[in-house]
C-alpha cells in the first residue's frame, strides 16, 4: 500500500447561550491541524442559535479550507463576536478563542 497518510485533527463545535439582550445565540469555532495541504487553520461564524440548528458540515469544512489562521466573526443582529486563532507547528497546534455577545 502506497501513500500519505493524513494526520492530524479537524473539529468544529457550536456553543450557544444569551447574549447581554437575552437573545439565544450561537458561536461556531472550527479548526484544523493536519498534515495535509490545508495545514493549520481556523474558521468562525456566530449570530442567532436558530442559524446553527441544521448546519452543512460540509460547507463548514470548505470554509474552514479556504480560511487561515486567525479568525474573526461579528453578527450585527445579535451584537455578537468571535476570535480566534491557531497557531504553532503542524501537529502540535494551540487554538485559542473568545466569544463576545
Amino acid at each position: 500500500m502506497s501513500g500519505t497518510f493524513v494526520t492530524g485533527v479537524k473539529a468544529a463545535v457550536v456553543y450557544s447561550g444569551k447574549n447581554k439582550a437575552g437573545v439565544e445565540c450561537g458561536w461556531l469555532l472550527a479548526f484544523n491541524d493536519t498534515n495535509n495541504a490545508v495545514g493549520v487553520r481556523v474558521f468562525a461564524e456566530c449570530g442567532l442559535k436558530g442559524k446553527f440548528r441544521n448546519i452543512n458540515w460540509a460547507q463548514v469544512e470548505q470554509k474552514l479550507e479556504k480560511s487561515g489562521t486567525i479568525a474573526k466573526a461579528y453578527d450585527l443582529e445579535t451584537g455578537t463576536s468571535l476570535y480566534a486563532g491557531i497557531c504553532g507547528p503542524t501537529g502540535k497546534s494551540a487554538a485559542g478563542a473568545v466569544f463576545l455577545g
